[in-house]
């Protein structure tokens, strides 16, 4: 519970910073449309944009530097991805008569999903922090770069890519924390992931009660036996003599049943005969 807790009030403070840099940006737009009356803020915001990402191509370093921390970025949140859903998703249900059988592979399969999943949340957090070091870099070299471009051109609200000093200093610091943040997070994950922190959810606890354990056709086979055994001595307990054995046997059935006629044993063919002598031997064994 604490470690859901903390995750939240990390993404809470994830959100009013990035709320916090919006306004921001937008007040840099309203700046600009005080000179630039015949331009709508989407363009100013694109144009800006368009300018952001032409100072890193101008730059080989950089522009390497900013696609290994974008293509960081997406392994490391397939890799949490991938560990949310092994961490949420229950074991397996195994369809095994022997319930010992049945505990083993529901053990296997869990410590399987957990060492999936810890190793998932490892991996991905030191791709999230090898990227966040990469954009904090990035995002000093950028400020610098805009406060120099700034200062050699000094036309001021006229240039559409002039930005305000202290609304500068604030985009910078905003950035800043948006990175310290999210360090914070992936390292408190990788340890998490490390040291087996997450708790086990209810739902990959839990059973599924419902369903019972398929029967194997032996034990089909001898339920029969024991119906027939029940009723044939509840039978025998109506009489007048009670059954001392509990076992009863398809041959009692055969010594009460009447004599054919020998008309009809007559008209038997040798095929017939070895039947009947077939089942009466299986039938007293």
């Amino acid at each position: 519970m604490a470690l859901y807790l903390f995750l939240s009030l990390l993404i809470i403070v994830l959100l009013i910073l990035t709320l916090l840099q919006y306004l921001n940006t937008n007040r840099i737009v309203d700046q600009q449309l005080t000179q630039h009356k015949m331009m709508f803020p989407n363009q100013i915001r694109r144009a800006r944009s368009v300018y952001m990402r032409g100072i890193f191509r101008a730059n080989h370093r950089q522009r390497n530097l900013r696609t290994t921390a974008i293509v960081s970025d997406i392994l490391a949140a397939i890799c949490l991805v991938n560990a949310v859903v092994v961490h949420f998703q229950p074991d397996s249900t195994v369809s095994l008569g022997n319930s010992l059988l049945r505990g083993q592979a529901l053990h296997v399969s869990s410590q399987l999903n957990t060492t999936i999943q810890n190793t998932s949340l490892l991996i991905g957090m030191l791709l999230a922090l090898v990227s966040r070091v990469v954009w904090l870099y990035l995002s000093r070299w950028r400020y610098q770069k805009l406060v120099k471009a700034d200062s050699e051109h000094a036309s001021g609200p006229t240039d559409l890519f002039w930005t305000p000093a202290a609304l500068l200093r604030n985009q910078y610091h905003l950035q800043l924390g948006i990175q310290a943040v999210l360090i914070v997070g992936a390292i408190f994950l990788a340890l998490t992931g490390l040291f087996d922190w997450l708790p086990t959810p209810n739902n990959a606890t839990s059973q599924p009660q419902s369903q019972s354990v398929p029967t194997s056709p032996s034990s089909s086979r001898t339920s029969a036996p024991s119906v027939n055994t029940e009723s044939n001595t509840s039978n025998a307990s109506s009489g007048s003599t009670p059954q001392t054995t509990q076992p009863t046997y398809p041959i009692d059935d055969m010594k009460k049943a009447p004599l054919a006629p020998a008309a009809a044993l007559a008209n038997l063919t040798d095929a017939d005969r070895a039947a009947l002598l077939f089942t009466m031997y299986w039938t007293m064994n």
